[in-house]
């Protein structure tokens, strides 16, 4: 009985045209295009950066007995009509 090979990981050290990686320097491309075809799996792909879109810190303080900060930011998108501007509050806690 065979087992499903689907489940097996590729050799790292080998290339997609079945060439091996040799070097140090091949091995930090070879490295380097695992981690673009995993983090593309893993988180998708990224949308391009807004050029419509900017923010800015409106206030900053530390909270909990300083174990937090307590950020409040304000986005603006100017590609929206004026009516459909909305603001909202972005809160950030190190460490979690």
């Amino acid at each position: 009985m065979g087992y499903d090979k689907s489940w097996e990981l590729p050799d790292p050290f080998r290339r997609e045209d079945g060439s091996r990686v040799a070097t140090i320097e091949e091995w930090e491309n070879q490295r380097k295009h695992f981690k673009r075809i995993l983090e593309e799996q893993f988180y998708g792909k990224m949308p391009p950066r807004p050029a419509c879109v900017r923010g800015e810190k409106v206030e900053e303080k530390s909270v909990w007995d300083e174990t937090a900060v307590y950020e409040k930011e304000s986005f603006q998108c100017s590609c929206l009509s004026p009516k459909r501007r909305k603001k909202t509050a972005v809160h950030c806690h190190p460490g979690r």
